[in-house]
């Protein structure tokens, strides 16, 4: 299918552009010493290829950011993405990159049709996260991207949000 036979993009592009553009934004704060983390809650389009999108994501802001980090003059990208759905497009799009690393935690993995994550899990997470960070002097932009069920998906961000604050 080509994207001329593609309605609504124009619904669509602006939160991909404020996605992308709110993770540069972040980024370029990090990279100034302003910030030590962040946390977006945007479209991140992790399933989203090179050169095709999938599940729902038409774009990548996640991989773009990924990349601008790299040129902005981070060393190492450490991309953890845990989601009920493998990042497939995120892996596809950096692979080859010596400097971006791809980590993936998905419930889907395991047989489950529904993630069964707690917000205890969440915090778990978020905690070996910042572990990892704090150990390799790293900062941690966190990009968070929604889900199927709206009462879990604010409660986990609201858990995550709240363990970032904390440390």
């Amino acid at each position: 299918m080509s994207i001329d036979k593609c309605t609504g993009l124009q619904f669509a592009l602006p939160g991909y552009e404020f996605s992308l553009g709110t993770m540069i934004r972040a980024l370029d704060t990090i990279r100034a010493g302003e910030l030590d983390r962040a946390y977006i809650f945007g479209i991140p389009g992790h399933h989203a290829h090179r050169d095709w999108g999938h599940g729902y994501c038409l774009l990548n802001p996640l991989a773009a950011a990924a990349v601008y980090a790299t040129e902005i003059g981070f060393r190492t990208v450490l991309m953890l993405d845990w989601d009920f759905h493998h990042g497939d497009g995120t892996q596809e799009v950096l692979a080859g990159l010596p400097n971006v690393h791809c980590i993936g935690v998905h419930a889907a993995d395991y047989g489950s049709e529904h993630a069964n994550w707690t917000n205890d899990d969440f915090a778990t997470l978020t905690n070996l996260v910042l572990d990892l960070a704090e150990t390799n002097k790293a900062p941690v932009l966190s990009v968070h991207g929604g889900g199927y069920n709206r009462a879990v998906t604010v409660s986990a961000a609201e858990q995550h949000v709240r363990t970032l604050l904390a440390r």
